[in-house]
Formats: structure tokens, C-alpha cells, sequence
């Protein structure tokens, strides 16, 4: 046959990519360039390994000291407060018509869930030392926040629909409340 121009077929399902289309190595380093930068490979994932190690530790890991609780104690009211708010603009755009009652309804299901997750997460720290007040105070406000994301919950389920801005109404102030607590509670 005749060189048409085409390289010839490869041998196996999947042949091995020509190397010198992929990759150039860094001159003395034998790491490759991907375009115009150089990647030094094992350097990256060692690297991305590390920093994922970091945040599972971080957020897995129990909080050491006081500062630590704190900071955790912030983190979780500030999640309190996204859910709360997520909530409330469910509840405004399902009573303006803007928003399908199945799609609210999975929104209350949601924020309801993640609120649980994030009290009982915090629920679970032990507390240290001099922070008794503060646990009382978030769990307290947790409680009353899964209560009322719950009760729109519920209502939504029931088909209750004439009833979710009413208890909507109170979400605003809630959010309030544990705004103050993180803003006092942050180291």
C-alpha cells in the first residue's frame, strides 16, 4: 500500500497514545509539560493528598480546647442561619406562586436535614472547659431552629399550604438571635 498520509492502525482495542503528542519532558527533570506550564506530578498529588488529609481532619476531628469549640460553635450557628434563610425564601416564593410546591417541599425537606446534621454534629463535641454556657445556648437554638424548619416541613408534606407563611414568619428573628451568638462566640 501506498503512504497516504495516515499513520497506521495500531495493534490491541487500545494502543498506547504516541508520547511525543502528549507530553514533552521538562528538560533535567524528567516530569512532564502539559502545554505551556510545567506540572511537576508527583509534587501536585502529593500536595492535593495533603490538602484533602487536612480538611477531612478538620471537620471530622473533634475540636481541641476552647478556641476550637468556639470556632465550631460559630460554624454551626452560621449554618443555622443558612438554613433558616433558605427556608424563609422558600416559603416567600411558594406564597408568591414563584416556586412549585413539590420543589419547596424537597427545599423544607433539605434545609430540615442539613439543620439536624449540623446540631447533632455539634451536639456530639464534648465540651471544654468554660464553654457549658455556650453548648446550653446553641443547643437551645438548635432545638428551636429544627423545630420550626420541621413544622414547615411537616405542613408542606400534609399539603398544608395555606399554613406555611404563617410559620414562616418567625424565621427571620431566629436567624437574629443566632447571628448574635456566632458574632459573640467567634474567637
Amino acid at each position: 500500500m501506498g503512504d497516504s498520509g495516515r499513520r497506521p492502525a495500531q495493534e490491541g482495542f487500545l494502543a498506547a497514545p504516541d508520547p511525543s503528542r502528549c507530553f514533552r519532558p521538562v528538560r533535567g527533570t524528567g516530569f512532564p509539560v502539559l502545554g505551556s506550564r510545567s506540572i511537576k506530578l508527583p509534587a501536585a498529588i502529593l500536595a492535593a493528598i495533603l490538602l484533602i488529609g487536612a480538611a477531612i481532619a478538620y471537620v471530622t476531628a473533634p475540636p481541641q480546647g476552647a478556641h476550637d469549640y468556639r470556632e465550631r460553635a460559630a460554624a454551626t450557628a452560621e449554618t443555622l442561619v443558612s438554613q433558616l434563610e433558605t427556608a424563609r425564601l422558600w416559603a416567600e416564593n411558594e406564597e408568591a406562586g414563584k416556586a412549585l410546591r413539590t420543589t419547596v417541599l424537597v427545599g423544607f425537606e433539605q434545609t430540615d436535614e442539613d439543620a439536624d446534621a449540623a446540631v447533632s454534629q455539634f451536639e456530639a463535641y464534648e465540651p471544654a472547659a468554660g464553654t457549658a454556657r455556650l453548648r446550653h445556648d446553641l443547643a437551645a437554638l438548635g432545638a428551636e431552629t429544627t423545630a420550626a424548619l420541621a413544622k414547615l416541613r411537616i405542613a408542606a408534606q400534609q399539603e398544608r399550604w395555606d399554613e406555611v407563611a404563617a410559620l414562616s414568619r418567625p424565621l427571620p428573628a431566629l436567624s437574629n438571635r443566632l447571628r448574635a451568638l456566632a458574632e459573640r462566640t467567634e474567637p
